[in-house]
């Protein structure tokens, strides 16, 4: 398992250029410290010194006496890098509890093998996962209380249950969509049904939980069909034996349109009728 102590004051060298780029003197991490994003590399020049970084995955080797690129393609200025982004070299902080304990020191940071995700904080000899970081900086790592980031539970909804004597609008059976029962191939009679009516009915709560269901209950052709009530049928309407059905200068009723479904002619006392 990689560390970063395994980086740090070793000279990083290029194969492909055979070059010595510099040394290796810090890291920059993600603000959570849940990866470490770049190395941080210092080459010393004859006039001023100068930062330069290259990413942990672009790490080929890593030896007891230099850590090795395949080129210094990969290597960026300190304008290609923003800092703002980044934590700087956290080994060395203070690590703080959540209650402002002072918990120790990081002494090291390990890193997957792989790949440049950290596993663990070294504090003080204890390993902390990097999961238990609140908050971080070049100076201080703060721990969750419970060293976890804490989960927020969705706050319950809260339903106002109605009283039983509280009032409700009940649609009547002109406007109520129900099941449609088969009709009877033999039987011409109109099935018994309720007066209609346009207006909704207003009754209690503890009425409508203790009401009886109706034996027979509207069809839902009474809510596709509800335009023609009222209307005024211009021709006559026979079944499929030419026995009237229903009657021309009669006027449109919930019992004309439920006698045109049974007879399947809804459509020609659409067309035969007008307001």
């Amino acid at each position: 398992m990689r560390k970063i102590s395994d980086f740090l004051g070793k000279p990083l060298i290029s194969l492909a250029n055979a070059s010595f780029e510099g040394t290796i003197i810090g890291v920059l991490c993600e603000r959570r410290l849940k990866t470490v994003e770049y190395l941080n590399i210092l080459v010393k020049n004859d006039t001023l010194d100068e930062r330069k970084f290259i990413t942990v995955r672009n790490v080929k080797n890593i030896a007891d006496d230099a850590v090795t690129i395949s080129n210094n393609l990969c290597i960026k200025t300190e304008n290609d890098v923003d800092y703002a982004k980044y934590c700087a070299d956290p080994v060395g902080c203070k690590v703080y509890s959540a209650a402002g304990e002072l918990l120790g020191h990081i002494s090291d940071i390990y890193l997957s093998d792989t790949a440049k995700e950290i596993t663990a904080l070294i504090v003080d000899g204890a390993e902390i996962p990097p999961t238990a970081v609140a908050s971080a900086s070049s100076e201080i790592v703060v721990l969750y209380a419970d060293g976890a980031k804490p989960v927020r539970k969705s706050a319950p909804r809260k339903v106002k249950k109605p009283s039983e004597n509280a009032t409700v609008e009940l649609l009547t059976a002109e406007a109520a969509p129900m099941a449609e029962a088969a009709p009877a191939a033999t039987d011409n009679a109109l099935p018994d049904v309720e007066p209609f009516s346009a207006e909704p009915q207003a009754v209690t709560l503890a009425e409508v939980i203790t009401a009886p269901a109706p034996a027979v209950m509207p069809t839902r052709l009474l809510g596709n069909y509800r335009f023609l009530l009222g209307r005024v049928v211009t021709q006559n309407i026979y079944d499929v034996r030419k026995q009237l059905i229903i009657k021309a200068g009669s006027l449109v009723t919930a019992e004309t349109v439920l006698a045109a479904h049974k007879n399947n002619k809804l459509i020609e006392l659409t067309l035969h009728s007008k307001a």
